[in-house]
């Protein structure tokens, strides 16, 4: 060194602090924390997660809602993007959602008796299937709500249709345990059940059988219990537009208009 002075002393450049390793957010809260802090979506859609469901049970998007006609039936999935809570001059309560789907939005009303029954499914960002009628009578379509059902309640309250697919290998002993197991699903159906179709399975060849009396609810219990016996994916919930929703439309679901409400 110069001047016999030693090595010159160079400095250490700072220690980084350390960092608590934390846990990676799972794709749903990655998707919420872009809406949060951008205002959208930037790597994809909530809907993506939940695509196949959808593509099932929904017999519409939200740009196909809105060509429909005044009164047509729809089942439509998509996110909860608001909900402005109403109080009609009568004092009952109500509600007007907007729903989003990856291309669009549209308005969804919930008159009272709908709102009481549905309101605790009215989350936010959730992911929904809305089932009801069009509305045109203020020119802008909007969707008259009947249900609102989780995308994970889909098969019990949105089916149109149970299908169940047997291997005819299983013989007379598992069609003999699975006409018991229908029965009693059957029994607990109270009035809510879905037809039922039977398709039997022999090579390249199908059978199906059309229990035309007997309908069944779509409930986690029954589909583990075909299972158990016919194999996984023997019972297969077809969605649709589901049988209460073409029926006539119940009494006393008056129809509120913006003049008889304030919010």
């Amino acid at each position: 060194a110069l001047f016999g002075g030693g090595a010159a002393a160079v400095d250490a450049p700072p220690s980084e602090p350390a960092l608590a390793r934390a846990a990676p957010w799972d794709y749903a809260d990655m998707l919420a924390k872009e809406r949060e802090v951008l205002g959208f979506y930037v790597s994809s859609h909530p809907l993506e997660l939940h695509k196949d469901a959808v593509a099932r049970f929904a017999t519409a998007n939200v740009d196909t809602a809105r060509t429909m006609k005044h009164e047509d039936p729809i089942v439509v999935g998509g996110l909860v993007k608001s909900v402005r809570p109403v109080v009609t001059r009568n004092g009952d309560r109500m509600a007007i959602l907007t729903l989003e789907d990856e291309q669009n939005t549209i308005d969804a009303v919930l008159f009272p008796r709908t709102y009481a029954e549905h309101s605790a499914n009215l989350v936010t960002e959730a992911v929904v299937l809305i089932a009801g009628r069009i509305d045109t009578n203020r020119g802008e379509p909007q969707i008259i709500v009947e249900r609102v059902v989780p995308i994970d309640r889909a098969e019990s309250q949105l089916a149109s249709r149970v299908e169940v697919i047997l291997e005819d290998k299983g013989g007379v002993a598992v069609l003999d345990q699975l006409a018991g197991i229908l029965r009693a699903a059957q029994a607990r159906s109270s009035g809510d059940g879905v037809p039922l179709t039977i398709t039997v399975r022999s090579g390249n060849k199908r059978a199906r059988l059309q229990a035309d009396r007997m309908r069944v609810a779509p409930t986690p219990d029954l589909i583990r219990e075909v299972e158990h016996i016919a194999g996984a994916g023997a019972l297969r919930v077809v969605g649709g537009i589901p049988t209460w929703l073409t029926a006539p439309q119940r009494n006393g679901q008056r129809r509120y208009t913006a003049s008889s409400a304030s919010s």
